[in-house]
């Protein structure tokens, strides 16, 4: 089977999990975000509250890509 490559623009709480599962499905997938690093925003409350680490709410998107073989591109699309 002859899959087309899909490119999703956006790392976030549906971008990163849609790369994940569609390149373990056998997809070409590659994901364009404008950072280098996901960031688990529901967590953003304990940092105001200065309680919890950091480090443990974000990681790096090209270790997620690597990881779930999709590919990471760090960037922003402005015309398609």
């Amino acid at each position: 089977m002859n899959l087309d490559p899909i490119l999703i623009i956006g790392g976030g709480f549906v971008g990163l999990p849609a790369a994940r599962r569609l390149a373990k499905a056998g997809h070409k997938v590659t994901l364009v975000n404008p950072t280098d690093y996901f960031l688990f925003t529901p967590r953003l409350i304990d940092a105001l509250a200065g309680i919890g680490n950091p480090e443990t709410w974000t990681e790096a998107l090209s270790t997620c890509a690597a990881r779930d073989g999709f590919t990471y591109v760090q960037g922003t699309v402005t015309q398609l």
